[in-house]
C-alpha cells in the first residue's frame, strides 16, 4: 500500500532474524535494499491490500535447541520453500484482517508514529490469496 515508505522501513521491524550466506542481515537494512518489489498485473484489483515487497528462502521455527526464529534469504536462482512477504498499512487500521494472507504461517505486526507493517510468511507454492477477500494476485 506505501510502496515508497516499506522500501525505507528497518528489516528488523519484523522481529525476526534474517540470514543471508550464513550470515546475518543487520536490522537496519532497509527492505528495498534486500527485497523484491510485487507486481499486480491486474489494473481492476485493490491493490492498497496487497503486499509491497517479498524476500524468498526457508523459515526456520524456534526450538529447544534454538530459540531464534529466523528466515534464510536465497538468492533468485536458488530453491526456495517460503516466501516472506511485507505490507505496508495505514496507522490505525481497525483491522489487519483485509491485509492478510490464506495460509499464513508466520506474521508479525510493526506501528510506527506514521504507519503500520505486517510482515507474513507463506509456503513458496502458495497461491496468493486475501483471508478477507479470498482475492487470488495474478
Amino acid at each position: 500500500m506505501f510502496k515508497q515508505v516499506t522500501y525505507n522501513t528497518y528489516i528488523g521491524k519484523g522481529k525476526l532474524s534474517l540470514v543471508k550466506d550464513h550470515q546475518f542481515i543487520n536490522g537496519s537494512t532497509k527492505i528495498g535494499d534486500i527485497a523484491y518489489p510485487v507486481v499486480i498485473l491486474d489494473k481492476d484489483r485493490d491493490n492498497l491490500k496487497w503486499p509491497d515487497y517479498y524476500l524468498m528462502g526457508l523459515y526456520i521455527s524456534p526450538t529447544e535447541e534454538d530459540p531464534v526464529e529466523m528466515f534464510q534469504v536465497v538468492k533468485p536462482y536458488e530453491t526456495c520453500i517460503h516466501h516472506l512477504y511485507i505490507t505496508g498499512i495505514p496507522k490505525g487500521a481497525k483491522s489487519l484482517k483485509p491485509f492478510r494472507l490464506q495460509d499464513c504461517i508466520w506474521s508479525s505486526y510493526y506501528e510506527d508514529n506514521l504507519h503500520g507493517f505486517l510482515f507474513q510468511i507463506v509456503k513458496s507454492d502458495t497461491i496468493l490469496k486475501l483471508q478477507e477477500e479470498n482475492e487470488t494476485i495474478s
